[in-house]
């Protein structure tokens, strides 16, 4: 018995090894162990996907990537961690890329099968004896290729691609890129026998993989046309600065983008192969802003000592005007140039001072401006510490308006979207009526946000905490109404409001998040329009000293989330109020949902709306309409709670181990996988068909949304059920917050007092809970502010 015993112990540890194995396991088996857990298009291997995400954010610009090899310890303690089945986050344990780059390559030199097959071994030798027809060849062989193998080589040749583009920095050219490594892609099986013939094949194979490298535009158009199935696909990580990248310019006929960085020196660089075309030396010492005036064409680059203008098409300096500048903005004919406590209003065609307008004492500088949509007053943010934005009239150039809200840190940039302006600073974004209404505050970044941006129905925003978020805004219709009322009033998520508030209240929430791409603050953004490819990019500095190229998107294949950028959190489903709104609860329905289709085309003078406008608003071309992100899984808005969830148990059931997927399964999904046909799983989302392109007015195509008939659940009235499952809640809320406090032994006599005569039903003495219990308590603090509303304040009471 204990032989058997044992025997069976020994074969299940040996089953687990192999189930897990990565290393030497079959590329389908690993793929299908791998999309159960993490969905993804294309579906390949989580190894593969995390090192291409690494590398591309912090070793893209390292001199021998690929070609130096990492630490052969380091590789070995990684590949035996990832063989036991730990996933391991390359970013949080700061890993060296160089280490990574060789943990990639032993996994595609340790495959059963080459990641080219070699049963086309010898059609693969002889695309290399025809050069001039090496790309259409190639392409043939890839797609008779299985689809596993070519859903990673659709991730790993882009990847390496983008590293040769900085060869002159990395020193990794698709020649050295080839040698390194095409030998892991492509080998016959049992070897070959002959020396000569050896030697002859491995050089073939280093061009053939060179052919690849060079050509891959023509293998996969669809990531620089913008047609990827990912909504933001990245085109090109370029590195030529050696500081800060601080702001970028569109250049001329935009196709030209103009990179300035804290030493004052100018990059030139071609939109549309990604390449430097020329090197400037502004000689200002360090580039605070650009402006670009596309009826004089002329770029304006400002440092805290003067302003140079450059003819965008010559790349030469025009003018020099004395004095620093820190933001510009065009109002009519003359230029805005905010300096240290003062605006200099500047003839935009002969560049002399009309004017000056003193500002408030302790504005210091004025680091963003922006003309409201009236075009008669023009926002300053400044570094006031109590007035951080200041309104002026163009008419009196007086400042007519202080605004003390909002904002406690410096404005960095303005953006207007919609009927709103949106300011960016180093606390968080604000969104404002043209009045000087605060609106809505944002804090989905970590820190300052720098770079802000309008893109047709979205914001682009960028921060100190290396991420780019995409917001999108949606108005939110009445939610429901209290029973017992002889006349409705209509509730929304915030709570009980007017019908007239209701009607008009928009939410703003993360569409799309990018933050895998930059190392370091992403400092500004700029949008073109790629015209040689027919689509949008948006282009990014930071001061990692790199410069991102994104494409958009224009047609949108999947309805899952991306699983390389994290969504942003959904809006809440409209939902009738299945529970009265408590005060200082707050409790609403909620129907969780992904995010919705966009409905109306963007109409041409609105495609950007910034400080330097970088598109022509005359252009004849219609923007495409920006494709809606793919919602994925349904999700919770962790601030709205459904009113049909229970309260949790006081005493929750002891956490289980995940379920262990049955041997049958992964068989069944590695077989669907080698058959090209993709596993199913209940946890993959479904996937829709894109939305239909219509042309109108011979324009570009936009998209409309398909129309679903509303479902509106009924509501349901308020009864004495309700009230009496509140009390227990509430009561239940009040024991673990007396249960706790004995527990630390705080001494409080008042509060414990006033807690267990609640805890017994009664009600709140007028007073009795004095304004310093929290600090008296100060392990109470667990509770919201809602909740200690409840209790502090005895009107509030059910």
């Amino acid at each position: 018995h204990d032989n058997r015993h044992q025997i069976f112990v020994t074969f299940a540890s040996d089953h687990v090894k192999i189930m897990s194995k990565v290393f030497g396991a079959p590329l389908a088996q690993v793929v299908a162990r791998d999309i159960l857990k993490h969905p993804r298009d294309p579906a390949v291997p989580s190894l593969v996907n995390q090192a291409v995400r690494f590398i591309t954010r912090t070793g893209v610009a390292d001199e021998g990537i690929f070609r130096i090899s990492g630490s052969k310890e380091t590789v070995e303690l990684l590949k035996d961690r990832l063989d036991k089945g730990e996933e391991i986050d390359f970013v949080k344990e700061q890993c060296n890329p160089f280490d990574v780059a060789a943990l990639l390559k032993l996994y595609l030199r340790e495959l059963p099968e080459p990641l080219l097959t070699s049963n086309l071994y010898d059609k693969w030798i002889k695309v290399t004896d025809e050069p001039k027809e090496a790309a259409e060849k190639i392409k043939e062989l890839i797609a008779s290729l299985p689809q596993e193998n070519r859903n990673l080589l659709e991730v790993l040749i882009p990847f390496l691609n983008k590293i040769g583009m900085n060869s002159a920095t990395n020193k990794m050219d698709c020649p050295n890129l080839s040698k390194t490594v095409g030998p892991n892609l492509l080998w016959k099986s049992g070897g070959v026998d002959n020396p000569t013939e050896y030697l002859s094949h491995s050089n073939k194979i280093n061009e053939l993989v060179g052919m690849m490298l060079e050509n891959t535009e023509i293998l996969y158009p669809d990531y620089f046309g913008g047609n990827n199935s990912q909504w933001v696909h990245l085109n090109a990580k370029l590195f030529f600065h050696e500081k800060s990248v601080q702001d970028l310019a569109v250049g001329y006929q935009q196709k030209e983008i103009w990179s300035c960085d804290s030493r004052g020196k100018i990059g030139i660089w071609d939109a549309e192969n990604f390449k430097i075309k020329k090197s400037l030396d502004s000689e200002q010492g360090i580039i605070i802003c650009t402006a670009r005036f596309e009826s004089t064409g002329t770029i304006w680059t400002a440092s805290p000592m003067n302003i140079r203008v450059w003819n965008m098409q010559t790349h030469t300096m025009i003018k020099e005007i004395p004095g620093g500048a820190f933001s510009f903005e065009q109002v009519g004919e003359n230029v805005w140039a905010g300096g240290e406590e003062k605006i200099r209003i500047i003839n935009i065609e002969n560049y002399t001072v009309l004017s000056e307008i003193k500002m408030p004492s302790g504005t210091q500088l004025i680091k963003a401006m922006c003309l409201d949509f009236t075009k008669k007053s023009v926002w300053c943010g400044t570094l006031h510490r109590e007035t951080p934005i200041h309104i002026v009239s163009v008419e009196s150039q007086t400042v007519t308006k202080e605004i003390t809200d909002g904002h406690k840190r410096p404005i960095n940039a303005f953006a207007k979207f919609e009927d709103r302006i949106w300011s960016a600073a180093n606390d968080h974004i604000c969104i404002w009526e043209n009045n000087g209404t605060l609106d809505k505050t944002l804090t989905e970044h970590s820190g300052a946000v720098f770079g802000i941006i309008s893109f047709g129905k979205h914001v682009w925003t960028t921060g100190w905490d290396t991420t780019i978020k995409i917001w999108e805004s949606r108005t939110v219709e009445t939610m429901g109404s209290f029973s017992g009322l002889n006349s409705p009033t209509k509730v929304s998520v915030m709570g009980p409001m007017s019908v007239s508030k209701a009607a008009s209240m928009k939410r703003y929430a993360v569409a799309y998040s990018i933050n895998d791409k930059h190392s370091d603050c992403v400092s500004s953004i700029k949008i073109v329009k790629d015209a040689s490819r027919d689509c949008w990019k948006v282009w990014t500095g930071s001061y990692d000293k790199s410069i991102c190229c994104f494409g958009l998107s224009p047609t949108y294949k999947h309805s899952a989330t991306p699983a390389n950028s994290p969504p942003g959190r959904p809006f809440p489903a409209q939902r009738m109020v299945s529970a009265p709104v408590l005060p200082g609860i707050g409790n609403v329905a909620n129907s969780p949902s992904g995010n919705k289709m966009f409905q109306k085309p963007l109409p041409p003078s609105k495609v950007l709306l910034n400080k330097s406008p970088s598109v022509d608003p005359n252009s004849p071309s219609l923007a495409p309409q920006l494709p809606p992100p793919r919602p994925g899984q349904l999700q919770k808005s962790p601030s709205i709670t459904t009113a049909s969830e229970t309260p949790a148990p006081s005493n929750p059931p002891p956490t289980q181990a995940p379920p262990v997927v049955p041997v049958a399964q992964v068989a069944q999904a590695t077989a669907q996988v080698a058959t090209n046909q993709p596993a199913v799983s209940p946890r993959e989302p479904s996937v829709t068909s894109p939305p239909a392109v219509t042309e109108q007015n011979g324009e570009s195509g936009s998209y409309e949304a398909p129309k679903r008939a509303p479902t509106t659940p009924k509501p349901v009235a308020r009864t004495h059920e309700n009230n009496a499952d509140e009390v227990c809640h509430l009561q239940e809320i009040l024991s673990q917050t007396l249960a706790l406090l004995e527990d630390e032994k705080l001494k409080n006599s008042d509060l414990l007092a006033e807690i267990e005569r609640l805890r017994s039903g009664a009600r709140p003495k007028s007073g009795s809970l004095n304004s310093d219990w929290k600090t008296t308590a100060p392990r109470a603090d667990f509770l919201s502010s809602k909740q200690r509303s409840l209790i502090a304040t005895p009107t509030q009471n059910p």
